[in-house]
C-alpha cells in the first residue's frame, strides 16, 4: 500500500490500515475479504474506494524499491584477502592469489614423528648401527 502511495501518511496512515484489519480477527485474508477491507477502509478515511484499488493495480507487482542510490562495487575483500597486509601467521591463510586456504591456514598440524621443530635431517639416522 504504501508503494501504491495508499497509505500517503495524512489521509490514510498505517495505524488507520491497522486498526481496519484488525476487524477481520486474522493473520492472513482472502481476495475478496481484501476488497471488504479497502472498502471499510475508503468508508472510514472518506476516500473513493474505486481510486484506491486504482492505485493498487497500477503500481505492479510487490517489491522492494529505495530512494538510495545504487552503491559502487566495494573492494574490501581485496583488502580483507591482500596477504602482504598481514603479518605473522596470517599470512598463511590465503595463497598467493588471495584464495582462502581454509582450515589448513587456519591450524597448526603436527607431525607427531618424535623429532622437534625444525630438524633438517629427519629418517637420516641409520635404521640399523
Amino acid at each position: 500500500m504504501k508503494q501504491a502511495k495508499v497509505i500517503d501518511g495524512k489521509t490514510v496512515t498505517t495505524t488507520d490500515t491497522g486498526i481496519a484489519f484488525k476487524k477481520f480477527k486474522q493473520q492472513k485474508i482472502h481476495f475478496k475479504e481484501f476488497q471488504k477491507f479497502l472498502d471499510d477502509l475508503a468508508a472510514s478515511k472518506k476516500v473513493a474506494p474505486d481510486k484506491m484499488k486504482g492505485k493498487l493495480t497500477a503500481c505492479g507487482a510487490p517489491g522492494h524499491k529505495s530512494n538510495a542510490s545504487p552503491g559502487t562495487k566495494s573492494n574490501v575483500y581485496d583488502r580483507l584477502c591482500d596477504v602482504s597486509k598481514y603479518g605473522a601467521s596470517h599470512r598463511q591463510r590465503f595463497d598467493e592469489h588471495g584464495k582462502g586456504r581454509g582450515a589448513v591456514g587456519r591450524r597448526d598440524d603436527h607431525a607427531n614423528s618424535g623429532y622437534v621443530t625444525g630438524y633438517k635431517h629427519q629418517d637420516t639416522y641409520p635404521q640399523k648401527r
